[in-house]
């Protein structure tokens, strides 16, 4: 696998932070391209030549983080000893802190039961 061109990473990093902040004040149903895209300083077409759509830079966005928590808490759950440690691992914690803010994208990602966009990528991968 190649690595990312370094400004493709940039942009697609500014691009997940103009959404986190736009999903910060409403939920992803109601945040436009246009929002995300003014936000992030870049034009609407270099949008669509990285994401199909919002959904899918949404579960770019969040991705990594879940995907870390879930493998620390399976890491805490299944470690040497009988009882798990007395705190969560850093990512875990990092996760549950920075969750409440973001409880309604992570809702629309990743449904119960493991469904919804985010569990369908990790299906997928």
């Amino acid at each position: 696998m190649t690595p990312e061109d370094p400004r493709t990473a940039r942009t697609k990093g500014r691009l997940r932070e103009g959404l986190l902040a736009e999903c910060a004040g409403r939920p992803l149903a109601e945040v436009s391209v246009s929002a995300v895209v003014r936000r992030a300083g870049v034009g609407r077409a270099t949008f669509y030549l990285h994401y199909e759509d919002l959904t899918a830079l949404a579960v770019d966005a969040c991705a990594d983080v879940v995907h870390a928590a879930v493998d620390a808490l399976h890491a805490w759950q299944t470690g040497p000893s009988p009882l798990p440690p007395a705190r969560p691992p850093a990512a875990l914690a990092e996760f549950l802190a920075g969750a409440a803010a973001r409880a309604p994208l992570y809702r629309t990602l990743l449904l119960p039961g493991g469904g919804g966009p985010l569990g369908d990528r990790e299906e997928q991968g």
